[in-house]
C-alpha cells in the first residue's frame, strides 16, 4: 500500500544552523544514497502529520525529546520517479515542519543513516549536489522565509 504523506523536519539550532542527515551508502534509493537530507520520514495510516513528525523525528531518528518551535511551514508534493528513483518512490504530500533545539549535538541519538551534522546558511551550496533536490529547495525557501 503506498504511503498517504511524508514529512521532513527543518531544525535549527539557536545560531540557525541546520541540522541534516546523510543517508548511508546502502541506502536502498541508490541516487540518493550518501547525500544529505532532512530528518522525518513515511506516515502511517491513521496518523496525523504531527504524529508521524514526533515518531519518525524524536524517537526513530533523533531521540530529541527537547524540540521546541515546532510549526507546519510547507507542504510540498514530491515524487520521486522524477530523479529515477525506482526502489520504493516516495510520492505525495510532504508536510515539512521547522523546530528548534538547543544546539547540544551530544542529545541526538541517531536512529538511521550514516551521520549528521549541522550547517550554517551560506555552507548549503557546499553540499547542493550531494542534497536530495526538492529537500534543498525548501531548505533554500525556508532560509528565504527567515528573512
Amino acid at each position: 500500500m503506498e504511503n498517504p504523506f511524508y514529512v521532513g523536519a527543518l531544525i535549527l539550532n539557536p545560531s540557525n544552523e541546520i541540522l541534516l542527515q546523510r543517508k548511508d551508502l546502502g541506502y536502498p534509493k541508490k541516487q540518493f544514497a550518501g547525500m544529505w537530507t532532512v530528518f522525518g520520514g513515511a506516515g502511517e495510516i491513521g496518523e496525523d502529520p504531527m504524529e508521524t513528525f514526533y515518531r519518525e523525528v524524536v524517537k526513530e531518528e533523533t531521540g530529541l525529546e527537547n524540540l521546541c518551535e515546532i510549526n507546519l511551514f510547507r507542504n510540498v508534493y514530491i515524487d520521486e520517479t522524477k530523479y529515477g528513483v525506482t526502489h520504493k518512490p516516495s510520492k505525495g504530500p510532504c508536510y515539512f515542519y521547522s523546530a528548534r533545539f538547543d544546539g547540544d549535538l551530544n542529545k541526538i541519538r541517531l536512529g538511521e543513516g550514516a551521520g549528521f551534522s549541522i550547517w550554517a546558511e551560506e555552507e548549503l551550496k557546499l553540499i547542493e549536489n550531494i542534497t536530495f533536490p526538492y529537500v534543498f529547495e525548501v531548505i533554500k525557501n525556508f532560509y528565504d522565509s527567515l528573512r
